[in-house]
């Protein structure tokens, strides 16, 4: 079972509960099994129907190149201890810069997972990916191999398998980890056809192009950027941030996260039933759930710990409001 079906799993089940508990992200990623994680970094959720009384604040949803109807925003009682610190775009870069790609990957994608950098190349079920940062990554499958290696004049350690859960024909896993002179870790991870050879050449070449890689058009916009809050997961399908206290201290997404689920809008039996900008959304503010449809089959999350970021509806609400989705 991948992160991604166990956590929509967990959270089909907390949907029925008066009072999910907290922490549910961190929850779900202790019960996938490592031996059995593709990682893709990715996280979904399960949605929670919408319709009732209409709320005047408008969600920019943005698809097949156009922006939805914006509806006028209401007034909104200022709340000066959590103001904004006005638009956010979550941007991610990553510092080394690969001289050397294998033939074959796919489109690059950049994630930021707590304090770490990560370069991610997928295509099908085809995975090449380094990190880098200051948290040891996590080696993704059961090695059945380990030797050793340098990389410069780093000492690295490698781990491989010629089978994992998932694999394609012809696909092994093949990793190595490796500490910089700065004290920073980098690992680079694949689940491909690719021989060891080819994935030490690339770890070898990881920063020999000056520059870094350039940012992609994030997925997600916001109107403000919450004060005291920090980034601690950037995707392709999630946001997430965290108190700044909290910042750095894993990789894993938690805190006040926005993330989408392929999947069909579907109604709770607990909290506020409204409409953000025309479309069906539901509020379960005790549990920390912020459901909007966006049709098509899919849905907008907006999920967070009360006891640890602590929201009022009004406040929520306008945070939901700023949010812009391009998908």
């Amino acid at each position: 079972m991948s992160f991604e079906d166990d956590l929509r799993i967990t959270l089909r089940d907390r949907a029925s509960e008066t009072m999910p508990p907290a922490d549910l992200l961190t929850e779900t990623n202790k019960g996938v099994r490592r031996d059995q994680r593709r990682r893709r970094w990715l996280a979904t959720g399960v949605a929670v129907v919408a319709a009732g009384a209409i709320l005047a604040v408008p969600l920019a949803i943005r698809g097949d190149g156009g922006l939805s109807p914006r509806l006028p925003a209401a007034p909104v009682t200022s709340l000066p201890d959590v103001a904004g610190l006005g638009p956010w775009e979550p941007i991610v870069t990553f510092d080394l810069r690969p001289g050397w790609v294998p033939d074959g990957v796919g489109p690059p994608t950049l994630e930021l997972m707590g304090p770490n950098q990560v370069l991610r190349y997928e295509k099908d079920t085809q995975i090449l990916a380094a990190e880098f940062g200051p948290l040891e990554p996590e080696w993704e499958v059961e090695a059945t191999a380990e030797s050793s290696t340098t990389i410069g004049d780093r000492p690295a350690i490698v781990h491989t398998a010629d089978d994992y859960d998932g694999a394609a024909p012809g696909h092994r896993y093949v990793a190595v980890r490796w500490k910089t002179a700065e004290d920073k870790w980098v690992q680079v991870t694949s689940l491909a056809p690719y021989s060891e050879e080819a994935v030490l050449r690339f770890a070898r070449e990881l920063g020999s192009e000056p520059g870094v890689v350039p940012p992609v058009p994030p997925t997600f916009t916001f109107a403000e950027h919450m004060a005291g809050m920090a980034p601690q997961y950037v995707g392709p399908t999630m946001v997430c941030q965290v108190p700044q206290e909290m910042s750095g201290r894993q990789r894993q997404p938690e805190g006040l996260c926005v993330y989408t689920l392929e999947e069909k809008f579907a109604p709770g039996p607990h909290g506020e039933r409204l409409l953000i900008g025309g479309r069906p959304a539901y509020l379960y503010l005790d549990g920390g759930i912020f459901d909007i449809d966006l049709s098509g089959g899919r849905t907008l999350r907006i999920e967070w710990d009360q006891q640890t970021i602590p929201l009022g509806r009004e406040r929520i609400l306008r945070f939901a409001a700023g949010i812009t989705y391009r998908g």
